[in-house]
């Protein structure tokens, strides 16, 4: 009899408009959710995530490193 394995998803934080760029590569890892975001053009970056709701969007580095989902 097979068991069926869960993988667990590791939850990432981007900071800085730059990450926006890897954005696709997280989300396309089935190992990976794309968490929080910091120091970024909120706007800006809410065009290039439009589809990724549920990502926070923080002012800082600490308050992202803050979020227990950031792993």
């Amino acid at each position: 009899m097979k068991t069926k394995t869960s993988i667990r998803q590791l939850g990432v934080g981007i900071v800085g408009m730059n990450g926006h760029q890897i954005h696709q590569a997280v989300i396309a890892n089935r190992r990976t959710k794309l968490v929080a975001a910091a120091e970024v053009d909120k706007l800006q970056f809410a065009q290039a995530v439009i589809n990724n709701s549920g990502i926070k969007i923080y002012d800082s580095l600490n308050d992202l490193l803050s979020d227990d989902e950031v792993e």
